[in-house]
């Protein structure tokens, strides 16, 4: 029998993870969300693939997922705000 997928076995991880990022008004990066999962017993065969979907997820995210993650859509409006004001400074600066 094939193993569940990793947004089935870490679902409730992956949510809270994308609300921590969210919360902590950063923008994503591999090695928090590599180290995020490792304090959180997220197993070393699995982390890659922890990583890769949080990642894909938090840099996805949308008011409608965000809800499904069970942030408020201020706190997704103001993370979207700073976010999206970084990357346009990264990207200008370059």
């Amino acid at each position: 029998m094939a193993r569940p997928s990793i947004r089935l076995r870490y679902r409730d991880a992956l949510e809270a993870v994308i609300r921590d990022v969210v919360r902590g008004g950063d923008a994503p990066a591999k090695s928090w969300v590599r180290s995020w999962g490792s304090d959180r017993a997220v197993p070393e065969v699995d982390l890659d693939a922890f990583v890769e979907w949080a990642m894909a997820a938090i840099l996805s995210l949308n008011e409608a997922t965000a809800m499904r993650a069970r942030l408020r859509p201020s706190e997704y409006a103001v993370w979207r705000a700073r976010f999206a004001g970084a990357a346009s400074s990264r990207s200008s600066a370059g």
